[in-house]
């Protein structure tokens, strides 16, 4: 691309490495991509599909037009497997973001997971709110951490383990709603 006569832009594959590159005069490589499909952007060798590098800090932004509405979603990522069995490729876990009001002022973070073929689409499982309250198992947290459970269940439950992945301590609440401190010798109410 020529501005005023004098070359600003070129796009070229380079014959050493087969990559096909965009080129800014006085700038250098802007944009690689690889005969694998990789694609760098400010990075010349990309490794992974995408890879983005700048001095000092790389923000990836994603921009949505909803209006105004409560719950509308601004965005997210999905990670999607490709399963060729009888279950099919499905969305298998994600991370979405939502407007938290109808004014457009806040937003709150969902993470969702599948636990295999029993479930069709991800299931929110923790909540980041827009007051930076989380919830685990509660999508209304309206404290620092909350863990929640379903109706009739022991209610949501902390385990503490080692380092060698051996239970050494819990604290959760009972179906009747008391508080119960054990340790792995026994209970400690």
């Amino acid at each position: 691309l020529k501005i005023g006569g004098v070359s600003k832009w070129e796009i070229y594959t380079a014959a050493n490495d087969g990559n096909y590159n965009i080129y800014s005069q006085g700038q250098g490589i802007k944009l690689v991509i690889t005969p694998t499909g990789n694609v760098g952007i400010g990075y010349n060798d990309p490794q992974t599909l995408l890879h983005l590098k700048k001095s000092t800090g790389a923000i990836i932004r994603l921009q949505s037009e909803i209006n105004n509405t409560e719950g509308g979603l601004y965005g997210g990522v999905e990670w999607y497997n490709t399963d060729p069995s009888t279950y099919g490729p499905q969305v298998v876990s994600n991370i979405m973001s939502y407007q938290a009001d109808s004014l457009g002022r806040g937003g709150y973070i969902t993470f969702g997971t599948t636990q295999g073929y029993s479930e069709a689409n991800p299931i929110e499982r923790m909540r980041i709110t827009s007051w930076g309250n989380v919830g685990i198992g509660a999508t209304s947290p309206g404290a620092k951490l909350v863990i929640g459970t379903v109706a009739g269940a022991s209610g949501g439950q902390l385990n503490f383990e080692r380092t060698d992945g051996a239970e050494t301590g819990q604290i959760y609440m009972d179906t009747s709603n008391d508080l119960n401190i054990k340790n792995s010798g026994g209970s400690g109410d």
